[in-house]
């Protein structure tokens, strides 16, 4: 957690999900069509989106951020890499975000080793516009210490290459 620092906006899922329950449609979080207040974000912002299991994080980050009216990073000229286990990439809401998304969305993988590590970041120093990388639940898959160093590299040299992050975790202190 140290790299973390005082560099992102906590997005908490328990109180956006009282919040929405407390709409004026007083429906469930994921029926509900009201949407977050604005939060001024922008695509370089680095971002932790925190909460319990079945709670809406990708629901939050799919359809309240990602592809919201007005939202910076649904333009095209915008890169976001999601970073998510296997399973996750079948998920209905990264399907939802890749079709509907103007940016250009794409899934990589958390590096296991120096090559793949070099690989990623030649990636994003490729791309001339604003981009964005997600690692979903990574921080517990990147206990492995590529990994790890990967997204705390990420953290600090990210801002140079105009590259935002946003952790997903169950728990802030990961």
């Amino acid at each position: 957690g140290g790299f973390i620092g005082a560099y992102i906006k906590i997005l908490c899922i328990v109180s956006y999900k009282v919040a929405i329950m407390s709409g004026k449609c007083g429906k469930p979080a994921g029926e509900c069509k009201c949407k977050i207040p604005s939060m001024d974000l922008r695509v370089t912002d680095k971002i932790q989106i925190t909460g319990g299991s079945g709670m809406g994080k990708t629901h939050m980050l799919v359809n309240d951020i990602f592809l919201a009216k007005g939202s910076p990073y649904n333009s095209s000229g915008v890169r976001i890499y999601l970073c998510i286990n296997n399973v996750s990439r079948d998920q209905p809401l990264y399907q939802k975000l890749k079709k509907e998304s103007k940016a250009d969305v794409k899934f990589v993988k958390l590096p296991e080793d120096e090559e793949q590590e070099k690989q990623l970041f030649d990636m994003f120093k490729s791309h001339d516009g604003d981009q964005v990388i997600v690692f979903d639940d990574q921080l517990v898959e990147g206990k492995r210490s590529v990994g790890k160093r990967v997204i705390e590299r990420v953290f600090i040299a990210g801002r140079h290459m105009g590259l935002g992050v946003i952790l997903i975790e169950q728990s802030p202190m990961t």
